[in-house]
């Protein structure tokens, strides 16, 4: 039996899609516009805006910038150094990450591992376990990728959120995603994607939302 990446990712999809459109939960959009600029000795740089839309698309949750600077070794590991600065209608927040990433291609497939570690501040402060939102946060994505003779390559993806500030460092969110990779002229690309996130896992009521998202890449 032959295995048809692209198939299932579509069925994935539009599985997802389906969820969103008949939940009972509330949903969100995640839009962003990424700019990547490649310079010498395997550095990258890359700035992003994004803004991003709760309760069924019709309020600004929140919006946010974000700068970041890469290397990658000879091995293929990449290790980042983000920080994001957000805007929520009544506090500011901002986070400071240490990301290591690998990815390994074997046509037409290719897999690729990224571990983060971040710390959450909200008005210069870090923000406990007691806060609603994480403080120090690890995540473990995975994400598999098809590429394809077209414009156009699916992807799949799985992420988990581990609390850090517990003895028991649980496990606070995950995430589940698919969607599609564009290719656009000038080496710009459209990523659109739908993920479903539960969060506050280790709660009574655990919340379950559904994302539409967009994002527009552009290599300098």
């Amino acid at each position: 039996m032959k295995f048809n990446f692209k198939k299932i990712s579509l069925f994935l999809y539009i599985l997802l899609l389906s969820q969103n459109l008949f939940a009972s939960n509330f949903y969100e959009s995640w839009t962003k516009v990424v700019l990547e600029k490649k310079l010498p000795y395997s550095i990258k740089l890359e700035f992003s805006q994004g803004i991003r839309l709760k309760d069924y698309i019709s309020e600004v949750n929140q919006a946010f910038f974000e700068f970041s600077l890469s290397y990658k070794n000879s091995k293929g590991l990449r290790f980042n150094i983000p920080m994001r600065y957000s805007i929520y209608k009544d506090k500011i927040k901002h986070r400071v990450s240490a990301v290591t990433s690998y990815q390994h291609s074997f046509n037409p497939l290719s897999i690729k591992y990224i571990l983060k570690y971040y710390r959450l501040y909200q008005n210069g402060k870090i923000i406990g376990k007691d806060e609603k939102t994480l403080g120090d946060v690890l995540r473990n994505k995975a994400l598999i990728k098809y590429k394809t003779d077209s414009f156009y390559n699916p992807f799949v993806s799985a992420e988990l959120l581990f609390l850090l500030q517990s003895n028991n460092n649980l496990l606070e969110e995950y995430r589940l995603s698919s969607g599609f990779e564009i290719d656009l002229p000038k080496k710009n690309s459209l990523v659109i994607f739908l993920t479903f996130k539960k969060e506050n896992i280790n709660k009574l009521l655990s919340d379950k939302i559904y994302i539409f998202g967009l994002s527009f890449i552009s290599k300098m």
